[in-house]
Protein backbone atom coordinates (compact mmCIF):
# COMPACT_ATOMS: atom_id res chain seq x y z
CA UNK A 1 0.00 0.00 0.00
CA UNK A 2 2.94 2.34 0.68
CA UNK A 3 3.99 2.09 -2.98
CA UNK A 4 0.58 3.21 -4.22
CA UNK A 5 0.62 6.10 -1.75
CA UNK A 6 3.99 7.25 -3.09
CA UNK A 7 2.78 6.82 -6.69
CA UNK A 8 0.06 9.43 -6.12
CA UNK A 9 2.68 12.04 -5.18
CA UNK A 10 5.03 11.11 -8.02
CA UNK A 11 2.23 11.36 -10.59
CA UNK A 12 1.01 14.63 -9.05
CA UNK A 13 4.49 16.21 -9.26
CA UNK A 14 5.00 14.98 -12.83
CA UNK A 15 1.63 16.37 -13.97
CA UNK A 16 2.26 19.65 -12.16
CA UNK A 17 5.69 20.07 -13.80
CA UNK A 18 4.26 19.16 -17.24
CA UNK A 19 1.61 21.86 -16.84
CA UNK A 20 4.19 24.41 -15.69
CA UNK A 21 6.41 23.65 -18.70
CA UNK A 22 3.41 24.02 -21.02
CA UNK A 23 2.58 27.42 -19.53
CA UNK A 24 6.18 28.61 -19.85
CA UNK A 25 6.49 27.33 -23.42
CA UNK A 26 3.28 29.12 -24.44
CA UNK A 27 3.90 32.46 -22.73
CA UNK A 28 4.27 34.34 -26.05
CA UNK A 29 1.44 32.66 -27.90
CA UNK A 30 -1.55 34.67 -29.11
CA UNK A 31 -4.38 35.00 -26.61
CA UNK A 32 -8.06 34.38 -27.25
CA UNK A 33 -11.21 34.33 -25.18
CA UNK A 34 -12.70 30.90 -24.44
CA UNK A 35 -16.06 29.84 -23.00
CA UNK A 36 -16.36 27.02 -20.48
CA UNK A 37 -18.73 24.29 -21.66
CA UNK A 38 -18.29 21.97 -18.69
CA UNK A 39 -16.14 20.76 -15.82
CA UNK A 40 -15.79 17.46 -14.09
CA UNK A 41 -13.63 16.03 -11.36
CA UNK A 42 -11.81 12.79 -12.08
CA UNK A 43 -11.41 10.99 -8.77
CA UNK A 44 -10.62 7.46 -9.89
CA UNK A 45 -6.93 6.73 -9.30
CA UNK A 46 -5.24 10.12 -9.61
CA UNK A 47 -7.39 13.11 -8.73
CA UNK A 48 -7.74 15.86 -11.34
CA UNK A 49 -10.21 18.36 -12.74
CA UNK A 50 -11.01 18.61 -16.44
CA UNK A 51 -12.29 21.93 -17.77
CA UNK A 52 -13.79 21.72 -21.27
CA UNK A 53 -13.86 24.93 -23.29
CA UNK A 54 -14.49 26.33 -26.75
CA UNK A 55 -12.86 29.26 -28.53
CA UNK A 56 -12.92 30.88 -31.96
CA UNK A 57 -10.01 32.14 -34.02
CA UNK A 58 -10.19 33.57 -37.52
CA UNK A 59 -13.81 32.45 -37.91
CA UNK A 60 -13.11 28.84 -36.94
CA UNK A 61 -14.38 27.18 -33.78
CA UNK A 62 -12.17 24.95 -31.66
CA UNK A 63 -12.63 22.96 -28.47
CA UNK A 64 -10.11 21.73 -25.94
CA UNK A 65 -9.74 20.58 -22.34
CA UNK A 66 -7.27 21.48 -19.67
CA UNK A 67 -6.53 19.17 -16.79
CA UNK A 68 -5.29 20.29 -13.39
CA UNK A 69 -3.99 17.64 -10.98
CA UNK A 70 -4.82 17.46 -7.28
CA UNK A 71 -3.70 15.26 -4.44
CA UNK A 72 -6.97 15.43 -2.50
CA UNK A 73 -10.35 14.80 -4.11
CA UNK A 74 -11.97 17.52 -2.00
CA UNK A 75 -9.52 20.14 -3.34
CA UNK A 76 -10.27 19.09 -6.91
CA UNK A 77 -14.03 19.29 -6.35
CA UNK A 78 -13.68 22.75 -4.78
CA UNK A 79 -11.62 23.89 -7.78
CA UNK A 80 -14.19 22.50 -10.25
CA UNK A 81 -17.00 24.27 -8.40
CA UNK A 82 -15.52 27.70 -9.17
CA UNK A 83 -16.16 27.28 -12.91
CA UNK A 84 -19.59 28.00 -14.29
CA UNK A 85 -20.80 26.90 -17.70
CA UNK A 86 -20.64 29.90 -20.04
CA UNK A 87 -17.92 31.66 -18.04
CA UNK A 88 -15.20 33.19 -20.20
CA UNK A 89 -11.46 33.10 -19.63
CA UNK A 90 -8.26 33.54 -21.62
CA UNK A 91 -6.39 30.79 -23.46
CA UNK A 92 -3.15 30.90 -25.42
CA UNK A 93 -3.20 29.66 -29.03
CA UNK A 94 -0.19 28.02 -30.65
CA UNK A 95 0.97 29.97 -33.73
CA UNK A 96 0.31 28.03 -36.93
CA UNK A 97 -1.75 25.42 -35.06
CA UNK A 98 -4.95 27.10 -33.86
CA UNK A 99 -6.34 23.79 -32.62
CA UNK A 100 -3.64 23.67 -29.92
CA UNK A 101 -4.33 25.81 -26.87
CA UNK A 102 -3.17 26.18 -23.30
CA UNK A 103 -5.36 27.58 -20.54
CA UNK A 104 -3.73 30.84 -19.49
CA UNK A 105 -2.72 31.29 -15.85
CA UNK A 106 -2.76 35.09 -16.01
CA UNK A 107 -3.99 37.57 -13.45
CA UNK A 108 -7.03 38.39 -15.61
CA UNK A 109 -8.17 34.77 -15.37
CA UNK A 110 -7.70 34.76 -11.61
CA UNK A 111 -9.90 37.87 -11.46
CA UNK A 112 -12.57 36.11 -13.59
CA UNK A 113 -12.56 33.07 -11.27
CA UNK A 114 -12.86 35.20 -8.15
CA UNK A 115 -15.65 37.29 -9.68
CA UNK A 116 -17.58 34.18 -10.73
CA UNK A 117 -17.46 32.84 -7.16
CA UNK A 118 -19.30 35.91 -5.80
Amino acid sequence: MGGLFLDVYVVYIFRLLWRLLSLIRSRRWEKASAIIVGTHANTLLYSSVCVDYEYALDGQNFADTFVKPFIWDSSGKAYADQFAKGMSFTVRIKPGQPGVSIADASVENLWNYETARR
